[in-house]
C-alpha cells in the first residue's frame, strides 16, 4: 500500500444522506480526531497525577499521625 492510498484511507468520510434535519456540520477530519484523542489523554493524565499526589501526601500525613499516636501510647505505658 503506497503513501497515497494510505493517506486516502485515513481521509475517507462516510457520505450522509441530505435530509436537512440539522444545520450542524457532521465532518470530523484526521486532525480533529487526533486532537480529540490527545486532549482526552491529557485530561485523564491530570486526574491520574492528582490521585498520585493525593496518595503520596495523605499516606505521608497518616504515617506521621500514626507514628505520633504510637509514640504517645508507648511513652504513656512505659512511664507510668
Amino acid at each position: 500500500m503506497g503513501c497515497g492510498k494510505l493517506f486516502a484511507a485515513l481521509r475517507r468520510c462516510k457520505q450522509l444522506q441530505d435530509d436537512n434535519t440539522t444545520k450542524l456540520s457532521r465532518c470530523l477530519g484526521l486532525l480533529d480526531l487526533t486532537a480529540l484523542g490527545v486532549g482526552s489523554t491529557l485530561g485523564l493524565g491530570v486526574y491520574v497525577l492528582a490521585g498520585a499526589v493525593a496518595k503520596t501526601v495523605c499516606a505521608t500525613q497518616n504515617s506521621r499521625h500514626e507514628f505520633r499516636r504510637r509514640a504517645r501510647h508507648t511513652y504513656t505505658v512505659t512511664c507510668r
